[in-house]
């Protein structure tokens, strides 16, 4: 029979040896990708429902999707993980079961200012090359345009949506420059811009659930970014460079929100072949989970591969231009200045293309909710068309206005111009100019009008152009007097 000092002898040897199986857990390891091409220094914490959460030198937790790990790592976790709900013994400061957030609080080393917006670790550079990408071919006009409209646009909501709150300026001189939606997961990321701390400035983001009226926590960071495109998981933003002057607007990034903590995936400039301002994007929009259009001042339109971002395929229209995206998100309409065509995105290829009555200067187009017309912007005028066979309904001339600065089509016969100029395109009217909204968006049959009111909180609500198109964004608002009283389903009031 063995003695009891010997039998405390091995009992210590026993959790000794547990302790430092734990302890191997929260040792820092190197983690590799399945590719082998991507790699961190960081130590495990937890697994659950196929996610594996890490935490790097600096304190900071990362999550990856365990199937992405290589064959290695994923073994690794799941010795880890059997060593860890082995033991019996917990570390009272740093307990790996509990889930992120309730845990204790850590001291974490204090960054300098200019060290807040450093790339998270698993942030992806990535370098584009453009020579495995196809390059389209716009050609001349086609013998003939017949086309089936595309898909109408499903409506968000069923009933009226809710207008979220949105939180107060930060500070008199930051401004809202950025509202994203998605129709398909409901959602919409809002962006804030402050000029402070020079020369770097700062950026607040925030997702708002447009179903419930809730808005999520404010994050913020240093830099300044504009969200352009959320994704359809209603979670991941594509944001963009926001600085000021020509060729300040080319990179880009994809972030994920927790909290108030934001997470950077990917970082990456489009058009590096390019110069100086024409490297800017103007346009973004995802054509479905896997694809993402972009398009630059230069005129270059391109799909990517998502989340990979690598390059399909691009053609090039005109600078300024900016592509227009159908209601069922399949087609992308363009013009070249000289041309007005249409883009199949699943054959990658140009399928229809015709003349336009004369030369068209940064030319902006949109799809109306049914899909039956393509409405176009170009500095001096507004032209709408007839989708099916091509046919130009109106050229309505701007008349010493200026249509520049974006396009909306709220309603099959209404146009919205500069964000705030509503034209009835039938009767060729000027209905209203509205100059309340800070950002406008058009999406599934509703208009998202963002606003904040100084240091009051701001709002982005919903409205739409069936009798009446409302605003609940009480600002400046004044109507324009219209020359007919002939306005079939004209919006009555802003309110």
């Amino acid at each position: 029979m063995l003695k009891p000092v010997l039998l405390r002898s091995c009992a210590l040897i026993v959790a000794l040896f547990t302790l430092v199986s734990v302890a191997a857990a929260q040792e820092l390891r190197t983690w590799s990708d399945a590719s082998g091409k991507f790699k961190i220094k960081a130590k495990f914490l937890s697994e659950d429902g196929g996610t594996v959460t890490l935490e790097t030198e600096d304190g900071k937790e990362l999550e990856i999707e365990l199937k992405k790990l290589s064959s290695a790592d994923q073994k690794a976790v799941a010795d880890l993980k059997k060593e860890m709900s082995d033991s019996p013994f917990k570390s009272k400061g740093d307990d790996p079961f509990k889930p992120k957030g309730t845990g204790s609080a850590k001291t974490t080393p204090k960054k300098n200012a200019d060290d807040a917006d450093e790339p998270s670790p698993q942030s992806r550079d990535v370098s584009v090359n453009w020579t495995e990408a196809e390059v389209i071919t716009l050609g001349g006009a086609s013998e003939e345009w017949k086309l089936d409209p595309p898909a109408a646009e499903e409506p968000i909501f069923k009933n009226r949506g809710k207008t979220v709150a949105l939180p107060a300026k930060s500070n008199f001189f930051e401004g809202l420059k950025g509202l994203a939606v998605s129709a398909v997961a409901k959602k919409a990321a809002v962006g804030y811009v402050l000029g402070e701390p020079k020369p770097r400035g700062t950026t607040r983001v925030l997702i708002c659930d447009l179903e419930t009226g809730k808005a999520g926590t404010a994050a913020s960071t240093l830099g300044q970014m504009i969200p352009l495109a959320l994704h359809d998981d209603g979670k991941q933003i594509v944001m963009r460079r926001e600085e000021f002057g020509f060729g300040n607007q080319d990179r880009m990034e994809v972030w994920t929100l927790r909290g108030s903590k934001i997470t950077k995936l990917v970082e990456w400039v489009p058009y590096t072949d390019l110069n100086g301002a024409d490297k800017d994007v103007l346009w973004a929009e995802f054509t479905d989970a896997e694809t993402l259009a972009t398009s630059s001042r230069s005129g270059r339109v391109a799909l990517w591969k998502f989340p990979d971002i690598a390059p399909i395929c691009y053609f090039d229209t005109v600078n300024g231009g900016v592509p227009g995206l159908s209601p069922d998100r399949k087609l992308i309409a363009y013009s070249n200045g000289e041309h007005i065509g249409i883009f199949d995105v699943a054959k990658r290829e140009v399928t229809m293309q015709r003349p336009t009555p004369s030369k068209l200067t940064w030319p902006y187009l949109a799809f109306s909710p049914s899909g039956k017309r393509i409405g176009c912007i170009a500095q001096d005028k507004m032209l709408c068309w007839n989708t099916e066979d091509g046919a130009l309904i109106n050229e309505i001339p701007a008349n010493g206005a200026q249509f520049h600065g974006g396009i909306d089509f709220p309603h099959d016969n209404f146009i919205l111009a500069n964000n705030r100029i509503l034209v009835d395109v039938e009767n060729q009217i000027k209905l209203w100019q509205y100059d309340g909204a800070e950002q406008l968006k058009s999406v599934g049959g509703w208009t998202f009008i963002a606003a904040t009111d100084g240091s009051k909180p701001g709002r982005c609500s919903p409205g739409n152009c069936r009798i009446p198109w409302r605003s609940t964004c009480r600002r400046r608002h004044s109507p324009i007097p219209a020359c007919s009283s002939s306005r079939p389903e004209a919006p009555s009031s802003w309110t």
